[in-house]
């Protein structure tokens, strides 16, 4: 998919050590083990969860989803997590000869180190953004907030000059970003001005209430004005996401970004 083959991902994989090899269009048969693990998770796990789907129409028959659907987000990577960890990991596997995918991880992993960063906060600023951005007196501006630190100003002073920096910035909070110093090679972790705004905000939101604020005020506004367009538009995902049609209940869910990652 194109949201795979960005230049996001392959930044990441190439500071994970990772390669990365694109499957053949039309060549299902190239991808065949992944394949029968979503065969093998659909029919142990999934299909048999209330709410599935099943994988067809045929399946499926008069089964009412949507309406049977009782199982949140957050419970769901849970159970995922669990079942994977706890079932497949420790079942029997014919495709290795009735070994337990955990005992081959287990030898695998005596004849090769899979490195991983030192930290989380490492693989915070790995999977970033990537992105460049002129340092002012005032700091760096991104999508119309701006980020600022004694450790950013440093840097200016060092230079004594406007420069071109780079950065890594996140979609689930736009209450930092992560800018390299270009002399110590480091990721320093800058916090945006507007804190009370910005904390724990994503940036499909924070685009929304950016557009909000356009339409009623034009381009200048407040720290005020842009906190309650803030609650103005929370309210808005609210209502949608308790509205009687499937449509605007999946817009609300995506603005608040329902998906795994926000969850692990």
């Amino acid at each position: 998919g194109p949201d795979l083959q960005s230049n996001a991902v392959e930044v990441a994989c190439m500071e994970l050590g990772i390669s990365i090899l694109f499957c053949p269009v039309r060549s299902g048969d190239k991808k065949g083990a992944i394949e029968r693990f979503f065969r093998t998770q659909n029919v142990g796990l999934l299909h048999r969860m209330p709410g599935t789907v099943f994988s067809n129409p045929d399946e499926r028959g008069d089964y009412q989803s949507e309406k049977e659907a009782a199982i949140d987000f957050n419970s769901l990577i849970h159970i995922l997590t669990k079942w994977i960890v706890d079932v497949y990991n420790v079942t029997p596997h014919r495709g290795l000869n009735g070994r337990r995918p955990l005992d081959v991880w287990i030898e695998s992993a005596q004849k090769r180190l899979i490195e991983l960063p030192l930290n989380p906060q490492q693989l915070d600023v790995i999977v970033g953004i990537a992105a460049k951005r002129t340092l002012f007196h005032y700091g760096i501006e991104l999508d119309g907030l701006q980020y600022n630190s004694l450790q950013l100003q440093e840097i200016r002073r060092r230079t004594g000059k406007n420069i071109k920096l780079d950065l890594k910035f996140h979609e689930d909070d736009v209450g930092y970003i992560h800018v390299l110093d270009p002399d110590r090679k480091e990721y320093l972790r800058v916090p945006a001005k507007l804190a009370e705004y910005a904390n724990g905000l994503n940036r499909e939101q924070h685009r929304q209430i950016r557009e909000h604020t356009r339409s009623k005020l034009g381009e200048n506004c407040t720290a005020d004005q842009l906190l309650e367009a803030k609650r103005e538009v929370e309210d808005l995902i609210r209502e949608s996401i308790q509205h009687k049609k499937m449509v605007r209940r999946k817009k609300a869910a995506q603005t608040v970004q329902h998906d795994s990652e926000a969850v692990l």
